[in-house]
């Protein structure tokens, strides 16, 4: 293959400062630690779970889990972000959290997510299968260097209306100004 390979998350972000800088609120090079306030290893959803992939036949290398965020409210807009979450292939109550979003404005970590670092991944080749030419569902491969094997991992699709998150009034068939003007 010629390819490259509902519930309420509290996180509590932590800036510090490097130790050659003056800290101010100005200061634009810092490190961010995220520190999840309730364990995501053995508290996601169950209602999230993943058991199986489009695309993919065998058993999925960890627990997966997808769903949405209530990340709150602005300007009459109720917000939801969309995550996806990885176990740990190693040890998911030792192992780090590993939180990867995409830059932007508007880019879903989704893309990430299945082109880069995620478990699994999809490309050109995954339109050329033999089960993709009886499905149509593209073919997801095996990624050799996925991060699960360091760590679980967190996909975070932000801000809404990016991806699979949305605003309410709209509802997730909203479009890019569904959640008010940028």
């Amino acid at each position: 293959l010629k390819c490259r390979a509902r519930n309420r998350i509290s996180i509590l972000v932590t800036l510090k400062c490097f130790p050659a800088m003056a800290c101010s609120s100005a200061a634009l090079l810092v490190v961010i630690q995220v520190t999840l306030r309730v364990s995501l290893v053995g508290s996601a959803p169950e209602a999230d779970l993943v058991e199986n992939l489009l695309g993919w036949n065998g058993t999925l290398f960890s627990k997966t889990y997808s769903g949405y965020i209530p990340v709150g409210s602005e300007d009459g807009y109720t917000m939801y972000e969309h995550y996806m979450f990885f176990e740990s292939e190693g040890n998911p109550q030792k192992d780090p959290l590993i939180m990867w979003t995409n830059g932007g404005p508007g880019a879903p970590s989704m893309f990430g997510a299945f082109t880069e670092l995620g478990p699994y991944f999809l490309c050109g080749e995954s339109m050329r299968t033999a089960a993709y030419n009886s499905t149509g569902v593209p073919t997801l491969f095996a990624n050799a260097h996925r991060w699960t094997k360091l760590g679980s991992v967190l996909i975070r699709n932000l801000p809404p209306p990016v991806g699979f998150s949305y605003c309410n009034p709209a509802g997730p068939d909203g479009d890019g100004n569904s959640c008010g003007s940028w």
